[in-house]
């Protein structure tokens, strides 16, 4: 289900290629495309209750659906919150409703989340302006603790099963989350590209886009979300000086460890291939 930018993209594109192999396994992967339709009513009155029967109609002859879509925790800008996606417990319940359900959450280190989601924030034109002139106390903040975020998860599905990965194993190895997530050994995982436009940019292009902000380019530039990714594309991850406003969360390894006690298995282990099984380092 998410969180913003730890690779969901990413996971959507590689269970979107393994669809065929997925159905034949009694699986049937729902398009993303879809599930925003049916979450897209989530905060409106009676949204939320309606979300399990839209779901079911999006595979309703299939043992069991998979999907993924990190709007289910929140917006991008919930991510950026001191209190990261505060609805979150409110929005998921009505997933417990839909029978058996395994929820999978991939975590980040702070320091490159909030950066990314930033970058990421910067295209939406009516936030801009607020996102730049508040830039220098969201970096200050003390990083959130992903144990609590865990626990309001926990809390909206207390009869799920609970699995959660890092992004930084996902990244050298897609396998043991896919496979996690799904419950069950999968053939070979396809080698997807990363999608360029979901990745943190250099800080230059961060840089640019921020002065424009400050000039009111915003809000004079109906076509403000395409001049932004013209700029990251132009100024690219790799291509200068990392985005890194943030000081290091050094707290990461910490708060996994205590995800790891107090959710026994949840963790994906870097070399684990079924889930569970203790934590890759």
């Amino acid at each position: 289900m998410g969180a913003q930018k730890t690779a969901t993209s990413h996971f959507q594109d590689t269970l979107a290629a393994m669809r065929g192999a997925l159905r034949a396994d009694g699986v049937a992967f729902l398009e993303c495309r879809d599930v925003r339709e049916a979450v897209a009513g989530l905060e409106r009155w009676g949204g939320a209750r309606a979300l399990p029967g839209r779901l079911r109609r999006l595979a309703p002859d299939a043992p069991v659906a998979a999907l993924s879509d990190e709007n289910l925790m929140g917006t991008m800008l919930d991510a950026l919150r001191a209190r990261p996606w505060p609805g979150l417990t409110r929005r998921l319940r009505p997933l417990g409703g839909l029978g058996e359900v395994t929820v999978a959450l991939s975590v980040r280190r702070w320091d490159r989340l909030w950066p990314a989601a930033y970058a990421t924030g910067l295209r939406y034109r009516r936030r801009s302006a607020w996102l730049v002139r508040h830039r220098d106390a969201l970096f200050a903040r003390p990083a959130p603790a992903w144990e609590e975020v865990v626990a309001r998860l926990a809390l909206a599905l207390p009869g799920a099963r609970l699995v959660v990965w890092r992004q930084e194993d996902y990244a050298a190895d897609p396998r043991p989350a896919v496979e996690a997530f799904l419950g069950r050994a999968v053939g070979a995982v396809p080698a997807m590209p990363r999608p360029p436009t979901t990745m943190t940019p250099s800080a230059e292009a961060v840089a640019e886009v921020e002065a424009l902000v400050r000039a009111g380019e915003a809000w004079r530039d109906g076509g403000w979300h395409g001049r932004v990714n013209a700029i990251y594309a132009r100024r690219p991850a790799g291509s200068g000086t990392p985005f890194r406003p943030m000081r290091e969360d050094g707290g990461y390894g910490r708060d996994l460890a205590a995800i790891g006690r107090r959710w026994p298995g949840a963790l994906v282990s870097a070399r684990s291939r079924t889930g569970g099984g203790g934590w890759g380092g």
